[in-house]
């Protein structure tokens, strides 16, 4: 290993090292989760290194509830009404599909882009292919980790309440088709990309409001993540003397 890798890498094993357990374990696991809703190739491989950046650089960031009584997310109305709208347009158009077109056959027969009826027995834009038992499990473990990383997410902005219903309605509607068909209905033809559905998309734009949040619109990535435990760390004493202030007063 060259001297100058060695001295980036470094950093980084600080870095870690200081992280507290709960959100580096939250960090990888968002990481993981990126797996499994792109294709593993040339292209999604940089990708994925897009997305890894931001998510290591800023998970330690977000702000846990770690005991705190703050209003659940789970009662959060946003992500809510996204998921369930992404459910009913993603089975809506699939039962369309189911309808009208025969499987391999495409509306218009040639063209850049159209409407195929094709089964995807593997996960997002037709990957690992005739492991749908195992998916659908592997899926419903997705949706679970993703309650648990909302749930722990104390207050979160509005990007990340759309993204995480996005990604919530994405794999809800392809694991109902899993439970139902035995096989997920894929139906947007778009030139030479793998075929995919509204649920894939629904994913892929949650994933990528997550890396804008993360990139352009959290100021909190600016920071050194020292600060800002000192800061989290002097919250609470400056609420306790500013409850104090009025007795002291009387």
């Amino acid at each position: 290993m060259s001297l100058r890798k060695s001295t980036r890498i470094m950093p980084l094993i600080l870095q870690f090292q200081n992280k507290s357990k709960e959100r580096y374990v939250l960090q990888w696991i968002l990481t993981l989760m990126q797996v499994h809703a792109y294709c593993m190739n040339v292209y999604s491989k940089v990708i994925l290194w897009i997305i890894h950046i931001p998510i290591i650089k800023s998970a330690q960031l977000l702000p846990m509830n770690n005991n705190v009584k703050v209003r659940s997310n789970f009662f959060d109305p946003i992500p809510w009404t996204v998921l369930i709208f992404t459910v009913l347009t993603d089975q809506a158009t699939k039962w369309l599909i189911i309808d009208n077109l025969a499987v391999g056959e495409s509306l218009p027969a040639t063209g850049f882009f159209r409407f195929t009826h094709a089964w995807n027995t593997g996960t997002a834009f037709s990957l690992f292919q005739g492991y749908g038992d195992i998916l659908t499990w592997v899926s419903l473990a997705a949706v679970a980790v993703l309650t648990w990383i909302y749930s722990s997410i104390k207050n979160p902005p509005w990007v990340l309440r759309v993204a995480f219903g996005l990604q919530f309605g994405g794999a809800i509607g392809n694991i109902t088709d899993r439970l139902r068909l035995g096989h997920v209905t894929d139906f947007i033809d778009v030139g030479p990309w793998p075929i995919f559905n509204i649920a894939d998309s629904s994913i892929v734009i949650g994933i990528g409001m997550l890396i804008f949040y993360f990139w352009f619109l959290n100021d909190d990535s600016r920071k050194d993540p020292q600060d800002l435990d000192s800061d989290n760390s002097q919250a609470p004493e400056n609420s306790s003397i500013a409850r104090k202030t009025p007795n002291s007063v009387e």
